[in-house]
């Protein structure tokens, strides 16, 4: 139910942008940009309470992990509203969270327990804070170039290479040691 009204909340909002605006959310970044961050950090707070509430057995998290992909990169692809890009990125996430802990019952975990895989965990945050900054240095760059940036599978992966790049470094520059810092001011006030 959750998870449905938040996604409802998001398609509401971008309704909102199309209508007042004559553009969808995903085009609005600087301005305005906060009401999509803030809607889909809903969604996925709604998808972290329904993973509470769901007890899904492996093989339904694993349906799960299909739909919300095939949700996710259809409504990408084919440049759909926010609010479906929203449903099945969480849906992924809350079938491989499933997934994961089902991995006693099937014997085969999503492969979320790997190092690299909790390295990138460790900078989801940087990369979550960055990851709009970095795309709009380069929008803002091709537009001085003259050149626009097609979107095709080489720049999605130039670009994911340089946010991972800068990411890492804020998280181990800037991030730890802000915790770290945080951390000793605690205990210095107790």
């Amino acid at each position: 139910m959750l998870l449905t009204l938040a996604v409802a909340l998001v398609l509401l909002i971008d309704l909102g942008f199309r209508v007042l605006l004559g553009r969808t959310m995903t085009q609005s970044t600087a301005d305005l940009g906060i009401l999509r961050g803030a809607s889909v950090m809903f969604v996925g707070v709604a998808a972290r309470v329904l993973f509470e509430t769901w007890n899904l057995n492996a093989r339904d998290a694993f349906r799960t992990v299909l739909l919300g992909a095939l949700i996710a990169v259809a409504s990408a692809f084919f440049a759909l509203t926010t609010g479906l890009v929203a449903l099945g990125g969480a849906l992924l996430v809350l079938g491989l969270a499933a997934r994961d802990v089902t991995k006693p019952e099937s014997g085969v975990g999503t492969g979320l327990d790997a190092p690299l895989m909790v390295k990138l965990g460790g900078w989801s945050y940087a990369i979550f804070i960055l990851h709009v900054p970095i795309f709009m240095a380069f929008q803002n760059l091709a537009g001085v170039l003259g050149m626009p940036i097609p979107i095709n599978p080489v720049t999605i992966l130039v670009m994911t290479g340089i946010l991972m790049l800068v990411a890492a470094c804020a998280h181990y520059l800037i991030e730890e040691p802000a915790r770290l810092w945080i951390r000793g001011a605690n205990r210095r006030a107790e």
